[in-house]
């Protein structure tokens, strides 16, 4: 079930349906719409209105939401995002065959966060939980 929201997540939730809409993102609003969710405390997407067995209700192109190798050398922190992804190789072994994931990923995200408001990816990192738990033990 959707929660309603206060003045603060409204804002936020604006600010990130905007963001998404912007990035290419189609279906936000007239058949999905983002909102609190009952279950766990977080964010949810629900139906804005019926839909049709087998309809495409959201559309999310990969390279506007998605950080990578691609997004590490577009950044203001390309020379910061080469050193340490140089190093992260060279110390731990990662690479493409490691189950480990790709570490310069979340190091964006990191970078991104440092950056706040000034961020293209405001919206998307305030939209985050700040929820330690892993939803665990939900009784739903």
């Amino acid at each position: 079930a959707k929660m309603p929201l206060n003045d603060e997540e409204n804002a936020q939730l604006h600010d990130f349906s905007r963001w998404l809409t912007a990035r290419g993102c189609g279906g936000i609003e007239t058949t999905v719409r983002v909102g609190k969710s009952s279950v766990g405390g977080g964010w949810g997407l629900f139906a804005a209105r019926d839909i049709r067995r087998g309809e495409a209700v959201l559309a999310l192109p990969l390279r506007t939401l998605s950080l990578s190798e691609e997004t590490a050398d577009d950044s203001v922190h390309r020379e910061y995002l080469a050193k340490i992804s140089e190093e992260l190789w060279t110390l731990y072994g990662f690479s493409n065959a490691t189950p480990h994931g790709d570490p310069l990923i979340a190091i964006q995200l990191l970078l991104h966060a440092q950056d706040g408001a000034a961020s293209e990816w405001a919206p998307y990192i305030g939209m985050l939980s700040r929820q330690r738990s892993a939803g665990w033990g939900w009784e739903e």
